[in-house]
């Protein structure tokens, strides 16, 4: 027996996704809201704002991405996107394989919306690490911006001493900052 594979796509679109009033027939799950899309495929959409697309053509994802448009709160581009490979193995066991690839007994809905959370999940870390990388970039200038300012550092002659204090200062604490970050 030959195996299929799907590849299965999650997308970050925005801070949110309004899925409310999207009732149809074809739903396989309300929370997130899954439901068949495209010839075969299978969507699920996630409040959080991520949209997890399995086993749909090019056409297909770009077809349901344009239909969530208006109910995407502060839509994000460029999008964040975490891309796998799912294998159908009847006779194998449910499990990663050493390729990456995900390999499963079924497509049914329930393992696919299993799939689905773990991408959707993978894809908001990923996002949430962007930004918090982006805010770890303005910590030293902000640092250094502050500790210029003659009301922090105020003694005499410190206008001498004030930018070096403020660049070693800026410097040596936004290292901590993305110290304790790494711990977490």
């Amino acid at each position: 027996m030959t195996e299929a594979t799907l590849t299965g796509r999650a997308l970050i679109v925005g801070e949110r996704i309004n899925t409310s009033g999207l009732e149809r027939g074809d739903v396989y799950a309300t929370a997130p809201l899954a439901f068949k899309a495209g010839e075969k495929g299978f969507a699920a959409l996630y409040r959080h704002g991520a949209a997890v697309l399995i086993g749909m053509s090019p056409l297909e994802e770009d077809e349901v991405l344009r239909g969530l448009e208006p109910r995407i709160v502060n839509p994000s581009p460029p999008r964040e996107d975490e891309i796998i490979r799912v294998r159908l193995s009847p006779e194998g066991a449910d499990q990663v394989t050493p390729d990456g690839v995900i390999s499963l007994k079924s497509f049914a809905p329930e393992h696919l919306l299993v799939v689905a959370d773990i991408l959707a999940k993978s894809a908001a870390l990923d996002s949430d690490e962007r930004q918090v990388a982006k805010v770890f970039d303005a910590v030293e200038p902000f640092l250094y911006n502050l500790f210029c300012d003659p009301d922090i550092i105020d003694f005499p002659g410190a206008f001498l001493a004030r930018k070096a204090l403020a660049r070693f200062i800026s410097t040596r604490r936004s290292k901590k900052v993305a110290a304790h970050y790494a711990e977490i």
